[in-house]
């Protein structure tokens, strides 16, 4: 989708050397398949300058930055990759995070190879503040729970308070817990298939389907094959729990989802959520 919204100026690129300016670098999937558009349109250089700093933490507050794991953070899937684990410790992270640290340029090397950029340089916090003109002095770095004391003279934090989230669902307050919030953050970046069939009651033969229904997934009328896979890969399923005569419709919805997530992500590198529906007459 994003490729389609590019049209090359090929004037314009062929043979120059790029500055690609953008708000802020989160998984890096989208910028590295611009980069790589602009190299095939026949760019020399491309050179990337976020305004934002390097998000080695997901921020929950933050669509942008909202993951489902931090190891879908560039920065993060670099320093696993730095460090030999995603176990890294914290006080190891805070290194990474300091502009200063030897583990900070590393860092940055690792994100431009990873990306394929001729170069890359990050906006920093002190550069932000020389750009507005604020004195460093002035500007409090403060986290949710940080009780801020402000008088004529000064502004400091002076404790800190158990904070969190709290969640307004319609006339509830509160009560959404996790589980729903994980079925919530699935849907909305990888969508929903539903799987439709019919089952004869008595001989527990399959009638009708399978149909599969695809929403906030793919676009329908460009996957056609890739659902007709889908179909396949379902009915297969179902055939061979019909034949070993499983009458479990737990067991025979739990045998298509396996099977076709398994499908989808060796397709699509994707899980959206399947939800099979079995009708019986």
């Amino acid at each position: 989708i994003a490729k389609m919204k590019l049209i090359a100026v090929h004037d314009l690129i062929k043979d120059k050397s790029l500055l690609l300016i953008d708000d802020s670098i989160v998984r890096g999937t989208q910028l590295r398949e611009t980069t790589e558009f602009l190299y095939e349109s026949g760019a020399k250089e491309v050179h990337i300058r976020p305004a934002c700093p390097p998000l080695v933490y997901g921020c929950k507050f933050l669509n942008f930055s909202r993951s489902t794991s931090e190891m879908d953070l560039i920065t993060r899937r670099v320093i696993a990759k730095l460090e030999g684990t995603e176990e890294v410790p914290e006080e190891v992270l805070q290194q990474y995070t300091d502009p200063e640290s030897p583990k900070y340029e590393e860092m940055i090397e690792g994100i431009r190879k990873e990306l394929n950029f001729t170069s890359l340089r990050y906006n920093r916090l002190d550069d932000m503040l020389d750009a507005v003109g604020i004195p460093k002095e002035n500007v409090l770095m403060i986290n949710s729970g940080d009780v801020l004391e402000i008088s004529e003279e000064k502004s400091q934090v002076t404790g800190h308070v158990p904070a969190g989230a709290i969640l307004v669902d319609g006339l509830g307050v509160g009560d959404v817990g996790n589980i729903v919030l994980r079925d919530r953050q699935n849907l909305a970046q990888n969508g929903i298939i539903v799987v439709v069939l019919t089952l004869e009651k008595y001989s527990n033969q399959l009638l009708a389907g399978p149909d599969i229904v695809s929403r906030g997934f793919v676009y329908v009328r460009e996957s056609e094959d890739l659902l007709e896979e889908a179909k396949r890969v379902v009915d297969e399923a179902v055939s061979d729990c019909l034949g070993r005569h499983v009458s479990d419709w737990g067991k025979i919805k739990n045998e298509i989802k396996d099977r076709l997530s398994d499908f989808l992500w060796k397709r699509m590198k994707r899980n959206p959520m399947i939800l099979p529906i079995i009708m019986e007459v």
